[in-house]
């Protein structure tokens, strides 16, 4: 606990963000009594390697006393408010003065149906707190209203203004953020495989692709990286004078993604692996009439290379990529320890996916 001039160590109970805002309860040790302290009361407190200092601000109309998180503590001292389920920013300027970097949303009218759209307000009062910075003017109006965002580029500005790196007391690391994902399209496989007894055709096939994802972004604090993993499902048909396979197959790919945002547009390159199992059938054309009907299952290990971008539209984000997946393998029936197919291949998938 910060108090007039002194810092008190003890135990803070940890309530969560929208809670812990107006009250604290403070003990001195497990063994004492609990102590509850408002906004009004004390200069701040950290708990949890985070930091919080009162302050006076408007809030939901009216004047409140509240705790405010420190993001940034330099020159321009950044802070974050959690109220229920709404994000507020803040920012300092001279004589101590607050300003919130507010991102309201107006409606629009289009062909009789509403839209909602961002009006960027904080994009303003950034490029006014940090006038004297103009190298920054074109990262602040490609930034979106996040948490990471907004905390990089307060560091930036005293990066710029304080090269020396003393103007800057506290920053907090960017957080690592969790989404998940859909994804659909369409994968093209490109391939020269062999049987046993068969020639060395070329075949060119086209299936329909699902795919699930989780990612975590800012991975290990680089605002740029994230990392992802999915499950994928997509359909083949292979066919020569021989055979013919039909597999059902089931992808897992694990990569990661480097991002370059640029205004609403935030293209990235990828790059990891995709292990894939094949689950199908091996049709042998033995003799005219009868079939011979093996069961088949194949495990592949693939490299995985793409490029795509992430659209913010409307707050919402969507994702447009293209991959080359290149793998080698061979697969083995059911009954058997011998292979039977030999794989070099090349595939190409085209996909469109939607962010949660």
């Amino acid at each position: 606990l910060f108090i007039a001039n002194d810092t008190i160590s003890g135990l803070i109970k940890n309530k969560g963000e929208s809670k812990i805002k107006n009250q604290i309860e403070f003990k001195y040790s497990m063994d004492e009594k609990t102590i509850k302290y408002s906004a009004k009361d004390i200069f701040g407190f950290e708990i949890a390697n985070r930091k919080y200092i009162s302050r006076e601000i408007i809030l939901n109309n009216k004047k409140a006393h509240v705790f405010l998180e420190y993001l940034v503590d330099g020159i321009k001292d950044l802070y974050f408010l959690r109220d229920k389920n709404e994000y507020h920013f803040y920012i300092s300027f001279e004589s101590d003065s607050l300003i919130e970097l507010k991102n309201t949303e107006s409606i629009i009218v289009i062909n009789g149906q509403s839209y909602s759209k961002p009006n960027f307000e904080f994009k303003k009062m950034l490029s006014f707190a940090f006038i004297d910075a103009p190298e920054l003017t074109e990262s602040i109006n490609n930034l979106s209203y996040s948490y990471n965002d907004l905390i990089e580029i307060t560091k930036k500005y005293h990066d710029i203004t304080c090269p020396n790196g003393v103007c800057t007391i506290y920053s907090k690391a960017n957080e690592s953020k969790s989404t998940f994902g859909i994804s659909i399209g369409t994968r093209f496989s490109d391939s020269n495989f062999s049987f046993n007894t068969a020639e060395n055709p070329t075949f060119l096939n086209k299936s329909p692709k699902l795919e699930l994802s989780y990612s975590i972004s800012n991975l290990a604090g680089f605002s740029n990286l994230e990392q992802v993993i999915g499950i994928g499902y997509f359909h083949n048909r292979i066919k020569n004078k021989r055979r013919e396979l039909i597999f059902n197959n089931i992808s897992i790919p694990v990569y990661l993604k480097y991002h370059k945002r640029i205004k609403n547009i935030d293209p990235f390159f990828k790059i990891g692996f995709e292990n894939t199992f094949h689950f199908g059938k091996n049709i042998k054309n033995a003799q005219p009439i009868v079939d011979i009907i093996e069961e088949v299952v194949t495990y592949q290990f693939w490299g995985i290379l793409g490029i795509g971008t992430d659209l913010n539209i409307l707050n919402q984000t969507f994702i447009i990529e293209s991959n080359i997946i290149l793998g080698k393998g061979f697969n083995r029936t059911i009954y058997s320890y011998r292979p039977t197919l030999h794989f070099d291949r090349i595939n190409l998938e085209f996909m469109l996916g939607y962010k949660f």
